[in-house]
Formats: C-alpha cells, structure tokens, sequence
C-alpha cells in the first residue's frame, strides 16, 4: 500500500510540473509575441518606408512619363 501512495504522489508531481512548464513557456511565447509585435511594427514600418520611397518614386516617374509623353504626342499631333 505503501508503494501505491508514493506512485500517486509522484504521478501528481509530474502533472504539476507539466503544468507548470506549460505555463512558463505559454508566459514566455506570450511575452516574445508582444515584443515582437511592438518592435515589428515600426521595423516594417522603416524598411517599407525606405524600399516604397524609391520604389514609388520610380514608378511616379515611369508614369509620369508615359503620360507626358502621351499627352505631348496627343496635344502635338493635333497642333500639327
């Protein structure tokens, strides 16, 4: 009888510290999770800043070519 008590003590041990590793590394992803989000933001917020600038500014020129060059050939061929 002796036996069986310790197996059940040892069993309930075991269950806590599972409960408890869960609940640590639960804490811990938790944690992980809002620094990477309060840090993301404003990193993903920089690198889009600094890819979109050029980016966009190469496309607005692309464009804004075209388009002179539409409106130029438009506005001259109806003059001529």
């Amino acid at each position: 009888m002796m036996n069986l008590g310790l197996l059940r003590q040892t069993n309930v041990d075991d269950s806590q510290r599972a409960s408890n590793g869960d609940s640590l590394s639960s804490g811990l992803e938790r944690t992980l999770g809002k620094l990477a989000d309060s840090l993301g933001a404003p990193a993903g917020g920089l690198v889009g800043a600094a890819v979109g600038g050029p980016l966009g500014g190469l496309l607005g020129t692309a464009v804004g070519g075209l388009t002179g060059g539409l409106v130029n050939e438009m506005v001259g061929g109806g003059a001529g």
